[in-house]
């Protein structure tokens, strides 16, 4: 199957997987937001980027807490949601919800059978609004090591990536998560996103600890304060009110492509051929 194929099939995947998280949230009144890739999307032409081979929506806290509760007795055949606190092993705080009408072979981040092949689908991710809480660089610092006892989850560690002391936590961090439960990780993790219960007008993308030009970025209430909709693929989905200034904060010149070696799928390798 050429690329062309293979990203037409994927897109079609994940437009099903857009449906059916709006289908849900639309039957119950939840509000969401697409973002990221499908966001860009929606303002360069109303299409999914050609080389983009996942979806990517926000919820706030409260909302996403409803959506967990009527997902499991709403969601179609077809569909898988991925609770990652109710997982034993580590593949970052993001629930997912996959489409496993398609399958990889493979994937780019390898490890497939340690994960018993849950991840080999095109998937959507469901980012969180929390509360920005006080001394935000503390806090943070906290939600990080809590990352690095989750490490000790996963079946590889790229020590590479880390360099000096950070690659010395690293490893020290992973060696003292792989004694714990995944699981208690886990609620260790989500305890501390929602840490701060007053709001303040301010909130933080609270499970996005993988991304490091978006960890740490602060999301105005302003933003969100009013309805609009934007057309993806010929269908109409909500996004943020004032979706220009989030993705001027995320990316700069969001209108711009990358280097054309920035182009490519970021998950997918080969897809199962029926």
């Amino acid at each position: 199957m050429d690329f062309e194929t293979t990203m037409k099939v994927i897109h079609q995947a994940n437009m099903e997987l857009l449906q059916e998280m709006d289908r849900i949230c639309r039957k119950h009144k939840i509000p969401y937001y697409l973002l990221g890739g499908a966001l860009i999307g929606c303002l360069r032409g109303g299409t999914l980027i050609p080389w983009d081979d996942d979806v990517d929506v926000l919820l706030f806290r409260e909302d996403y807490e409803r959506f967990m509760e009527v997902c499991p007795g709403e969601i179609s055949a077809g569909f898988r949601l991925l609770d990652f606190a109710k997982q034993p092993q580590f593949f970052d705080f993001i629930t997912k919800i996959s489409n496993e009408r398609i399958t990889y072979e493979k994937t780019a981040f390898g490890d497939d059978d340690f994960y018993d092949y849950r991840y080999n689908h095109p998937t959507l991710d469901l980012f969180v609004l929390d509360n920005r809480p006080g001394a935000f660089s503390r806090h943070t610092l906290r939600m990080r090591l809590i990352y690095l006892l989750a490490m000790g989850h996963r079946k590889t560690i790229h020590y590479q990536q880390y360099a000096g002391i950070y690659r010395i936590a690293a490893f020290l961090g992973s060696k003292i998560g792989k004694l714990i439960p995944m699981q208690t990780i886990a609620a260790w993790y989500t305890k501390a996103q929602k840490s701060e219960k007053t709001p303040n007008g301010l909130y933080y993308l609270s499970n996005d600890m993988i991304e490091p030009g978006l960890w740490g970025l602060l999301y105005k209430q302003e933003w969100f304060d009013g309805e609009r909709e934007e057309c993806l693929n010929g269908i109409m989905f909500p996004v943020p009110y004032d979706t220009e200034a989030i993705l001027t904060m995320q990316y700069g010149d969001y209108m711009q492509l990358p280097p054309e070696d920035k182009r490519r799928p970021q998950h997918v390798m080969k897809i199962v051929e029926r």
